[in-house]
């Protein structure tokens, strides 16, 4: 009765008076249920540990490609500039010669 003051609308009568019942697990039976609830959880690991690892990966994969990019584009525009100020020192030389 206490119990039931305890929980509200009943929702954990069956499991209340569940427990009630006398009959003693056995160590065969708790081990067995440890090892299938360590089986479990360890297959569940491995699935989610693989899962987020390969989605880890494939995230690291996507960042190297986009900073191999980022470090081409960059050496690209340096090639570019450089050319560029090349041809325009010789012409800053060329008109210089062309006015003496």
């Amino acid at each position: 009765m206490l119990a039931d003051a305890l929980i509200p609308n009943g929702r954990g009568r069956c499991s209340v008076e569940g427990m009630d019942n006398n009959e003693q697990l056995d160590l065969r039976d708790t081990a067995r249920g440890v090892a299938i609830r360590a089986g479990l959880l360890t297959l569940g690991g491995l699935f989610i540990g693989g899962w987020i690892t390969a989605l880890a990966l494939k995230v690291a994969g996507k960042a190297i490609h986009l900073l191999v990019l980022l470090g081409a584009g960059l050496i690209i525009t340096g090639l570019g500039t450089y050319e560029v100020k090349k041809i325009q020192r010789r012409w800053q030389r060329d008109d210089v010669n062309s006015v003496a």
